[in-house]
């Protein structure tokens, strides 16, 4: 399983790195993910509640391809969006994230503001008090 996630993991982050490149994705990063969720094997339960009935997924998956899977689906759901512009990396030049912009007006920096772009921005402030004190 651990091999497996790590082979998620790197393809994830290829395709994460392509898109903000606006490189294309290779065929082997849609190969790892196929792979890995055609042995998610699921089909839809009726189950009795004590209000009537619902809806259940109920997979026979293995307990390792139960835990991957979901990533597979939401790599699948970012590469089916319209705009790959919308991801990006984040400004931190030390961070290794990537995000989807949904921002009003899509010029979001920062994986996230309490991380990054509060970090990124006391360092701005203290750089330009020192820089205004030497003068």
């Amino acid at each position: 399983m651990l091999e497996q996630a790590k082979t998620l993991r790197a393809t994830l982050w290829v395709v994460a790195e392509r898109i903000a490149a606006c490189r294309p994705i290779p065929d082997s990063a849609i190969d790892t993910i196929n792979r890995l969720w055609s042995q998610h094997l699921s089909y839809p339960q009726l189950v009795r509640t004590k209000g009537g009935f619902e809806r259940h997924e109920h997979s026979v998956a293995t307990q390792h391809v139960k835990l991957l899977a979901p990533l597979a689906e939401a790599a699948s759901d970012l590469l089916r969006l319209p705009d790959f512009t919308l991801i990006k990396k984040c400004g931190n030049a030390a961070c290794i994230l990537y995000f989807y912009d949904t921002s009003k007006n899509h010029r979001r920096n920062w994986c996230s503001m309490h991380l990054c772009g509060n970090r990124m921005k006391v360092a701005a402030y203290f750089e330009r008090k020192r820089r205004q004190a030497k003068r």
